[in-house]
């Protein structure tokens, strides 16, 4: 049997075109709320990775994010101060939170017919700089590292990096692109291509960008995803 997923990634800029304070614009916070959830509903994603995600979407902080966006379509939902967050229809088996050598990133697993799938929502450090470049690879290794023992991963991620040689690391761990691989490089931010999503063990049948509503200066990330059955 094949088990079938619909995902998504999006840095959210923090609801504020990568600006804070917090708060949704350019239109303005109602129709900010309306746009997102249009976002997040657009290919009805089993899973959604958020980047730069905050606790409230409102700059008078009332609005909590997971009641406003989420709660309705994604009754799982794990967060990490206002950094990086998972949205799932599928329950998680544990969470597990933690800070890489700059950046915070948030990973669980998750069981859709009786397969574990390990899931991790990831950011990683900005800059061109040699050491920035280091840092990154870094942080990579890390994560790759929790998930060595996972026959089966997708990570949704701004890479913060256009370098297609920094990606290396990902590929010979095993792990499928869903940017920089077999659909082309795809813009994900206004003026760059960060975001991705990776896959291990799995295949990656579609993938889009929706760059028809700007809620934040990344586009969200959209790909489905497959896996083959464990006897």
């Amino acid at each position: 049997d094949i088990i079938k997923l619909n995902v998504m990634s999006n840095n959210v800029g923090i609801f504020n075109e990568g600006v804070a304070p917090v708060g949704i614009p350019p239109a303005g916070l109602a129709q900010g709320i309306i746009d997102w959830k249009s976002l997040i509903s657009e290919n009805e994603q089993d899973i959604v990775f958020l980047q730069e995600v905050p606790n409230f979407v409102d700059d008078a902080l009332t609005l909590d994010t997971y009641t406003t966006l989420y709660k309705e379509i994604y009754p799982y939902y794990a967060q990490l101060n206002n950094f990086t967050g998972i949205a799932s229809k599928i329950p998680f088996i544990s969470i597990f939170k933690t800070t890489t050598t700059n950046r915070n990133w948030i990973a669980s697993e998750i069981t859709v017919n009786k397969t574990e799938i390990g899931i991790a929502s990831v950011h990683l450090l900005a800059g061109a700089t040699a050491g920035n470049i280091a840092t990154r690879g870094t942080e990579a290794s890390e994560i790759i590292a929790h998930f060595s023992n996972n026959e089966f991963v997708i990570i949704g991620a701004d890479l913060n990096t256009q370098n297609d040689t920094e990606l290396d690391v990902w590929r010979n761990a095993g792990y499928k692109l869903a940017n920089w691989g077999y659909f082309g490089e795809l813009d994900t931010l206004i003026g760059g291509k960060y975001d991705n999503i990776m896959v291990k063990g799995g295949n990656i049948s579609t993938t889009k960008v929706s760059p028809l509503i700007a809620t934040s200066d990344h586009y969200p990330i959209y790909s489905k995803i497959s896996f083959g059955k464990k006897n």
